[in-house]
């Protein structure tokens, strides 16, 4: 059985402008972008980041390709009382990846800072030529980080997994888009290969050159440091990226059964607030370290479907007990002090744990 879905969706795009291959296609091509402002920001490194995501997806949208294989999977969902058998499609290996060039700006990029929801923001509408390449066009001339990223998936289709790898750690040397895809792709390659110590220098070298906290990151992510990358995101809340890939290796300790002997509350809390972010208005908008495709993908139903079966029991449990004690006459005080005896010994949750779950669900 599949314990985990696992989607990689890489995007590569050529931005530089470029005068030669009159004969491919060109198109004029609009692109959005917006953020959410990180802590302590520099401002041309934002604004440049987001003018070349909106590149990225303007030429997606005009060109954009993608090459899918699929697995399907039966997995059975168990939650507090019921077992639901639930089919899922799971695609194990998807490339979403486009070889184009932004020749120029039709229009000066329009950039716009804002507030939602009491948060800062900034977005940015670019419009502009674009023009589509072939890879051998690419091979002849490889320039920057996109058309390595490009060579390395050309490399990798053909199954020549040395130099796709060849390739990434060329990509990774001059890359700085900051989307965690192609990494990802890199980690799971050169894991696979028995080179994980290579791996593990590649990225603590790329941090010494640039000690921000995405590369910190990568060094965590290549070390496969679960502990390190779930103290990196609690400790930095608005780091989207760190959380998501926390959330994704949380639900595959779940279904490898991993939480049953843990004692104390803190999987039911850690649950709770996994479930609840995924849900919620802010990782819907926050994503942006991820590409166009992969915002709508990385956190998968399934994923968040046994997510919920740990979210709900306190919640399910406690409204149980707060109906019997009604429904026995029972005060709230009574209740409560019930409630704070099973918990303890059934979830290892103290009172303070307890009581604050009670006063959120208790209507008089």
């Amino acid at each position: 059985m599949i314990k985990m879905n696992y989607r990689i969706l890489l995007i590569c795009i050529m931005l530089y402008k470029s005068s030669v291959l009159l004969s491919q296609e060109e198109k004029i091509a609009t692109g959005y972008y917006e953020m959410l402002l990180p802590k302590n920001y520099v401002k041309e490194e934002i604004e440049r980041e987001i003018i070349e995501k909106a590149k990225i997806q303007a030429i997606e949208r005009a060109f954009g390709e993608v090459i899918t294989g699929t697995k399907s999977s039966s997995v059975t969902s168990t939650e507090i009382n019921q077992v639901e058998e639930i089919n899922y499609s799971f695609s194990i290996n998807s490339f979403s990846f486009i070889t184009g060039r932004w020749l120029q700006d039709i229009n000066p990029p329009e950039i716009v800072y804002f507030k939602k929801n009491d948060t800062e923001w900034v977005s940015v509408l670019v419009k502009g030529l674009v023009k589509k390449i072939d890879i051998s066009s690419i091979a002849s001339n490889p320039s920057n980080a996109c058309d390595y990223f490009a060579l390395a998936l050309s490399s990798y289709d053909i199954g020549n997994i040395y130099k796709a790898i060849e390739y990434m750690n060329k990509y990774v040397v001059a890359e700085n888009s900051y989307y965690f895809e192609p990494h990802q792709f890199l980690c799971e390659l050169m894991t696979e290969e028995g080179r994980q110590d290579e791996l593990v220098k590649i990225y603590t070298e790329r941090f010494e050159a640039d000690s921000c906290m995405f590369n910190q990151f990568l060094v965590l992510y290549a070390k496969n440091d679960r502990e390190g990358i779930c103290e990196l995101s609690d400790n930095n809340p608005s780091f989207v990226l760190a959380k998501l890939v926390a959330i994704k290796q949380y639900v595959e300790k779940i279904l490898n059964f991993e939480l049953i002997d843990e004692r104390g509350c803190d999987k039911y809390l850690r649950s709770e607030t996994y479930y609840e972010f995924v849900n919620s208005s802010y990782y819907k908008n926050a994503s942006h370290f991820l590409s166009l495709n992969a915002e709508k993908n990385f956190i998968t139903p399934f994923e968040k479907q046994v997510l919920k079966g740990w979210a709900i029991q306190r919640e399910y449990n406690m409204n149980s007990y707060i109906k019997s004690g009604k429904a026995d006459g029972k005060t709230k005080d009574d209740i409560l002090n019930n409630c704070i005896e099973i918990f303890l010994k059934s979830t290892g949750c103290n009172k303070e744990e307890t009581t604050i779950l009670f006063n959120k669900l208790y209507k008089e």
